[in-house]
């Protein structure tokens, strides 16, 4: 992993790590730094398609879903981009989703892995459904976009 970006109470906290480039075994390296301002701005597109708003909006999620987007739900079950766009066009009620602990990873340029905690409110203001939450955004030229997400279950810490 080439840079590490941490969201803490304090504010972002950058880890910088040394990436090898070019053939395996070269000597040639370079350090990659964080894009400024990215883990806010990923963390607002992943927060909107929790959004009961976005996810009935055609053609918002047209815009932040790559077009060979999967998802491994924390059922276990995948989920095409078509699946996903035809389930979210079905209506239904969605209990608030709650995230936290937001981590960014960018393995490399145009790339970046998002990591973190979230949870659904219930009515009665529980939460459940604890889950890690993982996605891979890529740069194009429309954009930010979502090629992978994976959601496993997990405790309510």
């Amino acid at each position: 992993m080439c840079a590490v970006i941490r969201k803490s109470v304090e504010g972002p906290v950058q880890k910088t790590h040394k990436c090898v480039t070019g053939a395996p075994g070269s000597s040639k390296y370079h350090s990659q730094m964080k894009t400024p301002g990215l883990m806010e701005h990923l963390r607002d597109l992943e927060v909107a398609l929790h959004q009961i708003e976005t996810r009935r909006n055609r053609a918002r999620l047209d815009q932040l879903l790559h077009p060979d987007f999967v998802e491994f739900g924390r059922s276990g079950r995948t989920y095409t981009r078509s699946e996903v766009l035809q389930e979210f066009s079905t209506g239904g009620e969605l209990e608030p989703v709650e995230a936290r602990d937001f981590e960014l990873a960018q393995p490399g340029p145009g790339v970046a892995l998002l990591t973190y905690r979230s949870a659904h409110r219930s009515p009665t203001g529980a939460l459940h459904r604890h889950s890690l939450r993982s996605s891979i955004w890529v740069e194009t030229h429309r954009g930010w976009v979502i090629r992978f997400h994976q959601g496993t279950p997990a405790d309510s810490r």
